[in-house]
């Protein structure tokens, strides 16, 4: 009976493993696509032909409310898209909850940030830190040199 109890519940979670899999690769999917569209019409330079066709194919694979706080953003000349570093949004650079920290990690949802409003985005890995600067050494003390005592003679 142990054996099969512990079959059935490993069986439950890799179907509920499996259940949340298709909402994180959407959720990841979006904000991907985001990002992409957000480089394409902020980047400064003219658009191609080629970039228009794109940015009108990624424009297709958002939702549309969230494509439209994307435009909402863009007419007010903002990106949309912030990277979040260290618990501190890139934009606004105010602390983000851990809540919504946690959220962004499992990939459940898509999250704003509460002070500015624009999406939140956890890159997968942390960018490589800069090493701490070595310790400085500090100077040896030096003893006191000790006189010898004074006897009485």
């Amino acid at each position: 009976m142990g054996k099969l109890s512990g079959a059935s519940s490993s069986l439950r979670l890799r179907l509920r493993a499996a259940a949340v899999c298709p909402i994180v690769t959407v959720v990841r999917k979006v904000i991907a696509n985001l990002l992409a569209l957000q480089d394409l019409e902020m980047g400064g330079k003219r658009l191609s032909p080629a970039d228009k066709e794109t940015i009108t194919q990624l424009r297709a694979q958002i939702p549309e409310p969230i494509l439209a706080h994307y435009d909402r953003m863009r007419d007010r000349d903002k990106k949309a898209v912030a990277v979040l570093r260290n618990k501190v949004c890139s934009a606004c650079h105010m602390t983000v909850p851990i809540g919504t920290i946690a959220v962004l990690m499992r990939g459940q949802d898509i999250q704003l940030c509460g002070s500015c409003g624009r999406y939140l985005h956890l890159p997968k890995e942390a960018p490589a830190e800069t090493p701490a600067p070595a310790p400085v050494e500090k100077p040896k003390r030096r003893r006191k040199k000790t006189e010898p005592p004074i006897t009485g003679t």
